[in-house]
C-alpha cells in the first residue's frame, strides 16, 4: 500500500509566517531611524563641543576654580538622568526642522560673544545649541516631554557673579546698622568695618553668592521633582532666592558680633567657616524638608503628547545644523 509522501519542496503553509515576517520588517524599519537619530545627535553635539571648544573650556575652568559654580559638573549628568528616567521604550524620533532656528540663534550668539569677548554669551550659546540640536534630531515630541531636562542645562551656565558687589554692599550695611543699633562703636570705610577690638572686611566670599547659586539650582530641581502645583513650585524657587540672602546677612552680623563681644577670640578663624557652613546647612535642610512636606503624589508631571510617526532621518537638515555650528566657531 502506497502512502502519499510529503514533498520537501512544498512545506505546509503557516498562517504565522507572514505575520512574523511583517513584524520583523516593521521592527527593523523602526530601529533604523532610532539608531541613526542617536548617532546623529551624538555627532552634532560632539561637533559643537569641538567647534566651540574655546567657550566650553572657559566654562569648565570657571566650574573648576569657582566654588559657586562647581555644580556645573553635575548639571549635565542630572539632565541626562532625567531624560533617561522619562525615556519611552520603543520611542521613535522625527526630525523637527523648526529647531534649526534655535541652532542658528545659538550659533549667531556664540559668534557675537566671541567677537565682543563676552564669555557669558558663549556659555549661554553652548547650552542653547545643545538643547536645540537634541530637539532638532529627536523631534518636537521629545522636546516637549523632556523640556525640563533640556532647560535645566542652562543651570550649568556660570551666571550671577555680577551681583557680588551688591551682595557685599548690603552685607556691610547690615553689619554697620546692627552695630549702631546695639550702640557698639564702629566705623564703615567701604567694605571695611572698624571696631575697637578689630577690623572686619566684607570679602567676596562673605557675599554669600556660593550658597545663593547652590540653593537656586537645587530649588529648581526640587520644585520639578517634588511639586506639581505651579504656584508651589514658584514659591519654593522664590524662597531659594530670598532666604539665602537673608541667611547670609544673619551669618555676617552674627560673626561680627561674636568677634566683637569675645574680643576677637572667636569667629575669626576656622570656626568662622564652620559657623557659616553650619548655618547654611541648617537652612538648606529646612527648605528641603519643607519641599518634602509639600510634595504631591505624581510629581513631576510629564506631558504625554502622541508618539512621533516613523520617519526616516533627514541628513540634509542635520548637515545644515552642522554648518551653522562650524560657522559660529570660525569667529
Amino acid at each position: 500500500m502506497n502512502s502519499p509522501m510529503m514533498s520537501p519542496s512544498n512545506p505546509p503553509s503557516s498562517p504565522m509566517a507572514p505575520r512574523m515576517s511583517q513584524s520583523i520588517t516593521r521592527k527593523t524599519t523602526e530601529m533604523r531611524p532610532r539608531h541613526l537619530s542617536l548617532l546623529g545627535a551624538g555627532g552634532l553635539v560632539l561637533l559643537l563641543l569641538i567647534a566651540w571648544r574655546e567657550g566650553l573650556l572657559h566654562m569648565i575652568n570657571v566650574w573648576r576654580i569657582s566654588p559657586a559654580y562647581m555644580h556645573g559638573f553635575l548639571v549635565p549628568i542630572v539632565s541626562a538622568g532625567l531624560i533617561y528616567d522619562g525615556w519611552r521604550k520603543g520611542e521613535v524620533f522625527a526630525t523637527w526642522p523648526l529647531a534649526l532656528v534655535g541652532v542658528g540663534g545659538a550659533s549667531a550668539l556664540y559668534a557675537l560673544a566671541t567677537i565682543t569677548d563676552i564669555q557669558l554669551g558663549q556659555h549661554i550659546a553652548i547650552a542653547g545649541g545643545i538643547t536645540s540640536l537634541l530637539a532638532l534630531v529627536f523631534g518636537k515630541t521629545f522636546a516637549i516631554r523632556h523640556r525640563f531636562a533640556l532647560a535645566f542645562l542652562f543651570c550649568a551656565v556660570p551666571v550671577g557673579e555680577e551681583i557680588t558687589p551688591f551682595l557685599q554692599e548690603i552685607t556691610a550695611a547690615a553689619i554697620i546698622g546692627t552695630l549702631h543699633v546695639l550702640d557698639i562703636t564702629a566705623i564703615r570705610q567701604g567694605l571695611m568695618i572698624r571696631t575697637e577690638p578689630g577690623d572686619f572686611l566684607v570679602a567676596e566670599a562673605c557675599a554669600g553668592l556660593r550658597f545663593l547659586v547652590g540653593m537656586v539650582v537645587s530649588g529648581i530641581l526640587f520644585a520639578h521633582l517634588l511639586l506639581r502645583t505651579r504656584w508651589k513650585q514658584l514659591v519654593l524657587i522664590a524662597a531659594c532666592f530670598i532666604v539665602p540672602v537673608i541667611a547670609n546677612l544673619i551669618r555676617a552680623v552674627s560673626v561680627v558680633l561674636i568677634g566683637v563681644t569675645s574680643d576677637m577670640s572667636l569667629a575669626t578663624g576656622f570656626d568662622h567657616l564652620v559657623y557659616g557652613w553650619g548655618l547654611f546647612a541648617l537652612i538648606f535642610a529646612t527648605l528641603f524638608i519643607a519641599a518634602l512636606k509639600a510634595s504631591e503624589t505624581g510629581a513631576p508631571v510629564r506631558s504625554s503628547p502622541p508618539m512621533a510617526q516613523i520617519e526616516a532621518p533627514r541628513p540634509m537638515i542635520w548637515l545644515a545644523a552642522g554648518g551653522m555650528i562650524i560657522v559660529g566657531g570660525l569667529f
